[in-house]
């Protein structure tokens, strides 16, 4: 993603500030949900239209490999030579076209309008050449019969249904799955080959369909203020569906969380400001239940920000006992303070990462416990962070382990004999978990490992026949000593140690 400026849309719409948040990530490096907040702060744009813009710019982001590709195939230029603000007009119409409801006519005039509203001489016709040209090539929106189609000729739209070509579009899956796997699901190849390498093919195939999934929405609640019992009460009268989740840890501890299957934003359901419950994702629950803190104990929280592993375990400590909770800046610290204060919890005191020395020397004695969440590559969150495949690249996999290893070390050293400390990533990448791991106990015979537990994000499909597949094993694809879970829309990894 190179820094280059380009020209803006005025926004008049959703699909105008689409195209002006895509322009403002791809050449600027601007998280898309920060744009976006920008503008509606200062917009009076309805929420049907916010959620239409949000949509547009998150869509076309998470298929972007896909949507280039089918550009490519139906265009005589390359992308460099289309110019940057006509290109992303183009991209986010081609994403209503494949994967929207929205009707052709709707989704092609608007994108044209656009193109001819930029006054480039020519944007129109050509932004209308290669989206009718497409238009051609579609079927139709099919539902998934297994063993009913070739594989090449679908793009998913989601686990049950697909935006069907008449003739092939993409490579042959049997021949080079992990191209496939790349343009058909929108990942960079270098991904699916390392994918492939560990996990072999169907599972890697799973963790593709769940990475362009609408991720769940969950409640954790806050025994401080409120019960299951109670929530589930709530959300029964607001009219909401919900299900209820069992977490259980193995050598740890059960909690029962909620997935609002509903679309309410939270914020809006009774009791949320009042800290009743919190919203935290299924996977980063896992951590705090692995620690298994207790009231009295004292706590070391490192990479602590926004606060919902130090609430989490404030929770189950009821309130009682100390927690030092640990980030880099001001701003992570006051959201930690914030989130403190509105679950009633009193027993954390925060401090930055550059007065961590001097704050550890003046406290009274080691900690009963640690949690330590690194920075990571977020390769299990690929769902909620539409942004990051694009941003990471090979090397970026590997260099964050040094600071993984040390802030493990920070954490290990300030535990007292016989206490525990919870390592975690929103990783699923080897080297920043398992590898990490055994190198650490291999340094250190006083540490014991208790459990690990890697989560794969995977979401089932109605996919072609087996004969279809191509049967690529991996090389190790379940390590015997860790606890293999199949997730939800999440992945990630946590590992329990014991200071001997």
């Amino acid at each position: 993603m190179s820094k280059r400026k380009i020209k803006d849309l005025e926004i008049n719409n959703p699909r105008d500030l689409a195209v002006n948040a895509l322009s403002a990530f791809i050449y600027g490096k601007t998280l898309l949900q920060d744009y976006l907040n920008r503008i509606f702060r200062n917009s009076d744009m309805s929420p049907q239209d916010r959620r239409f813009a949000t949509e547009l710019v998150c869509g076309t982001c998470r298929r972007l490999i896909t949507i280039d590709y089918v550009i490519m195939k139906n265009s005589n230029r390359a992308l460099r030579q289309i110019d940057p603000l006509v290109l992303q007009i183009l991209r986010v119409g081609m994403y209503q076209l494949i994967y929207m409801r929205t009707p052709d006519f709707a989704s092609i005039n608007e994108t044209v309008q656009q193109a001819r509203d930029t006054g480039y001489n020519g944007a129109g016709g050509f932004v209308n050449g290669i989206l009718r040209g497409t238009q051609r090539k579609i079927e139709g929106m099919v539902n998934l019969i297994p063993g009913s189609t070739d594989p090449r000729c679908d793009v998913l739209l989601d686990e049950k249904t697909a935006c069907r070509f008449k003739n092939i579009l993409f490579p042959e899956v049997k021949r080079n799955p992990e191209k496939y796997l790349s343009l058909a699901f929108s990942y960079p190849q270098w991904l699916t080959e390392r994918w492939v390498k560990r996990f072999g093919y169907d599972q890697t195939l799973k963790i593709c369909v769940a990475g362009n999934s609408r991720p769940g929405l969950w409640l954790r609640v806050n025994p401080l203020r409120s019960e299951v019992d109670k929530l589930k009460d709530v959300l029964t009268e607001q009219d909401l569906n919900f299900k209820l989740v069992d977490i259980s840890i193995p050598e740890g501890r059960s909690e029962t969380t909620i997935e609002l299957l509903s679309g309410m934003n939270p914020v809006d359901i009774p009791g949320f400001d009042d800290g009743h419950f919190y919203i935290q994702d299924w996977m980063a629950q896992h951590p705090a239940i692995a620690l298994n803190a207790r009231p009295g104990e004292k706590i070391l929280d490192l990479c602590a920000a926004p606060g919902g592993k130090t609430t989490h375990i404030a929770g189950m400590m009821n309130n009682e006992g100390y927690i030092l909770a640990v980030d880099t800046v001001r701003k992570k610290i006051e959201l930690i303070q914030e989130n403190c204060q509105r679950l009633g919890v009193t027993i954390v005191e925060t401090c930055k990462a550059e007065d961590l020395t001097a704050k550890l020397e003046s406290l009274d004695g080691p900690f009963d416990a640690a949690i330590v969440d690194v920075p990571c590559s977020n390769t299990g969150v690929l769902a909620r962070r539409v942004e990051a495949r694009h941003l990471l690249n090979p090397g970026d996999v590997n260099g964050n382990t040094t600071l993984q290893r040390e802030l493990l070390e920070t954490a290990f050293k300030n535990v007292r004999s016989g206490g525990r400390v919870v390592y975690s990533t929103c990783s699923i990448e080897s080297v920043e978990n398992e590898m990490l791991i055994k190198a650490f106990l291999q340094d250190h015979a006083e540490a014991e490992l208790v459990n690990e537990s890697i989560m794969i994000p995977e979401v089932e499909y109605l996919r072609p026949s087996k004969a279809d597949i191509p049967v690529k094993a991996a090389k190790d694809p379940r390590p015997q000593v860790i606890n293999f879970v199949h997730s939800y829309h999440d992945g990630g990894y946590y590992a329990i140690l014991r200071k001997k």
